[in-house]
């Protein structure tokens, strides 16, 4: 038998047996939604723009939506965990007078701010109106949906799914790595529907059908940190998921190793081409690393900023300005933070947001609920620090919600 909370709906509230839309999980669906759409709006329609305004303007009604419905008695988790957001922004304000770039540095923290209020107040809400798991299942049906979208949108294209490779293109309003991190995501959230799903004759076939579609995407991609977020998946699936017989677990493993072995044997693949162009990288020095390399002589260059910081979300200005050289941009959004607001704004956010959700997804979700790992390894190869990056939501969103889980 599922556990109760599998068989609600994931946008229902159940309160003395009926059923009521719970509007802060419709509304922060859709906050999610528009960034997706903002990135096709853009590349397509030039609307940047209109797509800003309209996110801030849905963040700022659902938010206020959120603060009006406040009722702290009815939420049992600690009050006081707010503090450790609270830190970490007071942390950042604390160093931006030393910023290489003052203006520019509390131009994008005012502009991020205010959605990690937001989505701190909303995971403190889901947590204490739903708890654990229940929650959880909701974010996950939230991904999914939200996630799917980048897929419909590479499916209605007309880019056959005949092409081996589709890295670098971003003729669909998407960058191929995105439709990596989309896929992997979905993969992730559709796992853990497995157990439900796979009773039900027309849902196997459903589940299954986009399975092997997210799957075959994922691998056109040549996404590598879609890759290792795929392997974190299954690595979850095989060791903890206990949801989960052992006969599914070893047949999804097998067709997915199935599905790297040939690729890895036809030279046009993507596969084949990142693992050539890997190979290029170790033999040379990764560009990343380059960049990385760079930052930390920015540091030891002007050793306060070990502190200090350079300034926030002014990775490649500050580095520029103090080495004379410019770097890339960083590609990960742990790297930047750490270079950008100093080791002990970073040592808050490390260590009072990020440890705490590694600690508490593997102890008490992880043997149910296997889209958890992408989520939090993406920003490891990507800079999600603006509200407007592609996994921020998701992201800031698990952070906050295992804040305040008090399991």
């Amino acid at each position: 038998m599922p556990d109760l909370h599998a068989t609600l709906h994931p946008l229902y509230d159940h309160v003395h047996g009926k059923r009521k839309l719970d509007r802060h999980v419709l509304l922060f669906g859709l906050n999610m939604l528009l960034v997706l759409v903002g990135y096709v709006a853009t590349i397509l329609f030039n609307a940047l723009a209109i797509i800003k305004v309209l996110r801030i303007a849905i963040m700022v009604l659902s938010f206020g939506y959120l603060l009006y419905q406040w009722v702290p008695a009815r939420y049992a988790v600690r009050p006081i965990r707010h503090y450790v957001l609270l830190a970490y922004i007071l942390g950042i304000l604390a160093f931006l007078p030393f910023s290489v770039d003052v203006f520019t540095s509390l131009e994008r923290f005012l502009t991020v701010a205010p959605f990690w209020l937001y989505i701190n107040a909303f995971a403190f809400y889901m947590r204490g109106r739903y708890g654990g798991p229940d929650s959880l299942r909701r974010f996950m049906w939230l991904f999914l949906v939200v996630y799917s979208f980048p897929v419909l949108v590479f499916c209605l294209s007309g880019n056959p799914f005949a092409r081996l490779s589709i890295y670098g293109d971003d003729s669909t309003g998407f960058y191929s790595n995105q439709l990596g991190w989309a896929s992997v995501v979905v993969v992730g959230c559709l796992l853990s529907l497995l157990p439900q799903w796979a009773a039900v004759r027309k849902y196997w076939f459903l589940w299954a059908g986009a399975m092997l579609l997210c799957l075959w995407l994922l691998l056109i991609t040549g996404s590598r940190s879609s890759y290792l977020s795929l392997g974190a998946v299954l690595l979850v699936l095989l060791v903890f998921s206990r949801s989960v017989g052992i006969l599914p677990k070893v047949t999804v493993a097998l067709l997915i190793g199935l599905g790297i072995y040939l690729s890895i044997n036809i030279k046009e693949s993507a596969v084949a081409q990142r693992l050539d162009k890997t190979r290029n990288q170790l033999e040379k020095v990764e560009p990343r690393l380059q960049s990385a390399r760079l930052a930390f002589r920015a540091l030891d260059l002007e050793n306060h900023r070990y502190v200090t910081g350079l300034g926030f979300d002014v990775y490649t200005e500050s580095v520029r300005k103090i080495t004379g050289i410019k770097p890339i941009n960083a590609h990960n959004s742990y790297l930047e933070l750490l270079v950008c607001t100093g080791v002990l704004v970073f040592g808050i956010f490390a260590l009072g947001l990020v440890v705490p959700a590694l600690v508490r997804y593997f102890v008490f979700d992880a043997r149910t609920f296997c889209f958890v790992p992408p989520i939090l390894i993406i920003p490891y190869f990507e800079n999600n620090i603006g509200a407007g990056q592609f996994i921020f939501f998701p992201w800031m969103l698990l952070l906050f919600f295992y804040l305040h889980d008090s399991r």
